[in-house]
């Protein structure tokens, strides 16, 4: 399933997703669910960010 998410940050305080050979520059969402009988459910879902 694709989910389209648009945030726009201020120019200063974000980073485009890099990569080189050298080094990489990655984001990622975590979302966490924990349940009544403390059953942990975790997932990570990687975020390209772009620069206009």
């Amino acid at each position: 399933i694709s989910i389209p998410i648009f945030m726009i940050f201020p120019r200063l305080f974000t980073c485009p997703t890099l990569s080189t050979n050298n080094f990489k520059v990655d984001f990622e969402i975590n979302i966490v669910i924990v349940f009544q009988d403390n059953h942990l459910v975790t997932e990570n879902f990687p975020i390209k960010l772009t620069r206009f």
